[in-house]
Formats: structure tokens, C-alpha cells, sequence
């Protein structure tokens, strides 16, 4: 005996037609009370896409700019992790630093890219959506200057242009500060919105030539550095229950570094770095660059995990360390 049929009544309750996306609100960013002092790094190896066809490696860029999206990472920095993959840097960096830009100011900053319309979105804060609520900061390009009134005219996608105070070349992104909704904006430093606000407020963009690069080309000192490696220690090991955000308050750190290797690891970056190679530091000795030396995938199920696929584990099992 064949299964009972559905009427088509039946099948229209069983499969209701989707709601329209115009009618989807989409939810409210949830700032960290009194800003976020503390910032977290990644840094990347330009190996990630070596062995990809073109279209494959705008995708898995891509999917990096998701996980460092969805972790709110704010630093993101492609080294050369072995000769051959060396002139991977420019494109692994040109196109985050696309991927961030807010999407109605990307045709005054950055040349048309194939297929960009594809890549998925990063949808954070600093990317405007018709339907968001308001939030006290807003991302913006200059468009002309009066010098008679030392004002820039700015657009923020809004219904219309706005004016800020100072000169600004045409171009020149902006970030905006709105003390309320009916105020005139003023100009602040990108990092306000995250540091003062509480706001995920997207990532920058480095290059390093090489892995001892990253700890001597940044501006700053890392005073947490995070090596991901199999020869490491667990992440509850690693950092025990009082070490991290919710147990012990705000994180202790103030610039996190977390630093992914290719598919030879980070002892094959290390192997290729003369400067690293000149003072001892390769093979085993790798992890002497590191604070802390963390595995993040222990008993896994697959022989191999890209280092895409890697940023997302990684981020994922660290972010209770300064998660609050």
C-alpha cells in the first residue's frame, strides 16, 4: 500500500512562506557597560591560502573576516609564514581591510573586487543597516570641505549628508560621535567607539614580513601573547578559572596577542625566520615566543584543520578569557 498524500492544504501549513527580510528587525548590539579597555590580535599566516584557486581564497578570507567579526576582534595582521607564500600578505590584507570597511563607502577607498557581493557580511556595529537602532557612533567618508566655514561635508549613509567641523580631504574616513539623536556629530578617534562606548567597532589591518615581525613592528606592546600549537596545553590549563573574564572581572591584560600557524605550524614560521633562527628560537624552541602555548582542538576527529577553520576554533575556545 503506497503512504497516505498530503492535500495541498496540508503541505501549504506544513511549509508557511518565509517572512519577508524587510519585516526582520535585526537585534540591538549589546555595548560593554563603560567601554572596553583591553583589545585582542590575530595574526594569521599568509600560507592560509597557498594551495586555493582564486575564488576559493576570497572565501575563506572572507570566512576569517566573519570569525573576527563574530569575536569582536580588533587587530588583525597577516605575516609571511614561509617564502613561497610570502606574496600572500598583500592579498590576504587588502581584502579583510575591504571586508571591514563599511560597505557604501568601499567605492571611494578601495578598487572594484570580482565577486565581492558574494562574500558573506560582517553585519557589525560599524555597518549601517536601514533598520538598526540608533547607537551614539557612526562611520563616515568625506565628501567636499568649505574653508570659509572649516567644515567637511561627510556622508554617513543617511537620507541626507552631514557636516562636521575641520578639514578633511575628499575620501578621508571618519568616524562620527552623536551625543543623541537630534545632535550635530562630531569627529572622534576610532577607537572611541570601543574604548569609551562599549562598541565593537571592527578590526585594522597589518602586515608582517615574518613572525618575529609581529612582536617588533606594532605600535604597542602585547603584554599577552597566545601561541596556538598541538604541543600546547589545553585552554582550561592554560588559563584556569581565575584568569579568566568572568571569574576574575575584567581581563588582565591589555593587548592580546593570539598567533596562528599554517599548516607546518607555528615551528615552520619560526624555521623560516633568519632573526628567529640567529637567536635559538626554532623547532621545539618555538614556544618560547609565547606566554602561553595553547592546543585548541585536542583528540580531534579530522587528520587535518585548515588554518581558516582553525581561527574560528581558536577564537571560540579562547574567548572566555576575556569574555565578561
Amino acid at each position: 500500500m503506497s503512504p497516505p498524500r498530503l492535500s495541498r492544504k496540508r503541505k501549504a501549513s506544513i511549509h508557511p512562506p518565509p517572512i519577508p527580510p524587510s519585516s526582520i528587525l535585526p537585534p540591538p548590539f549589546n555595548p560593554i557597560p563603560n567601554g572596553r579597555p583591553w583589545t585582542i590580535s590575530i595574526a594569521i599566516p599568509s600560507s592560509i591560502i597557498a594551495d586555493l584557486h582564486a575564488e576559493a581564497q576570497s572565501y575563506t578570507i572572507a570566512r576569517i573576516a566573519r570569525s573576527l567579526a563574530i569575536f569582536s576582534i580588533d587587530e588583525a595582521i597577516v605575516f609571511a609564514d614561509c617564502p613561497a607564500s610570502a606574496d600572500h600578505v598583500d592579498t590576504i590584507a587588502a581584502l579583510l581591510a575591504y571586508l571591514d570597511c563599511p560597505p557604501f563607502m568601499r567605492k571611494h577607498l578601495f578598487p572594484p573586487i570580482a565577486d565581492a557581493e558574494s562574500l558573506p557580511a560582517l553585519d557589525a556595529p560599524h555597518h549601517p543597516h536601514p533598520k538598526d537602532p540608533w547607537i551614539p557612533y557612526r562611520e563616515a567618508i568625506a565628501i567636499s570641505t568649505d574653508p570659509a566655514t572649516s567644515t567637511t561635508v561627510v556622508d554617513a549613509a543617511l537620507d541626507e549628508t552631514l557636516s562636521v567641523p575641520g578639514i578633511f580631504p575628499p575620501s578621508t574616513r571618519l568616524t562620527l560621535h552623536f551625543a543623541d539623536p537630534d545632535s550635530a556629530p562630531s569627529t572622534v578617534h576610532p577607537d572611541v567607539p570601543r574604548s569609551k562606548g562599549g562598541y565593537y567597532w571592527g578590526y585594522s589591518v597589518r602586515r608582517s614580513p615574518s613572525l618575529s615581525a609581529i612582536f617588533t613592528s606594532g605600535t604597542d606592546n602585547y603584554d599577552l601573547c597566545v601561541g596556538i600549537s598541538p604541543q600546547g596545553a589545553t585552554p582550561a590549563e592554560a588559563f584556569p578559572a581565575e584568569e579568566r573574564g568572568r571569574r576574575s572581572g575584567a581581563p588582565r591584560f591589555r593587548r592580546m596577542l593570539v598567533v596562528i600557524g599554517g599548516d607546518g605550524g607555528l615551528e615552520t614560521a619560526a624555521n623560516n625566520d633568519e632573526r628567529l633562527r640567529s637567536i635559538g628560537i626554532e623547532g621545539e624552541k618555538t614556544g618560547e615566543l609565547f606566554d602561553r602555548l595553547v592546543s585548541v582542538l585536542p583528540g580531534q576527529g579530522s587528520r587535518a584543520v585548515s588554518a581558516d577553520e582553525l581561527v574560528y576554533i581558536a577564537l571560540a575556545a579562547l574567548k572566555n578569557v576575556w569574555d565578561i
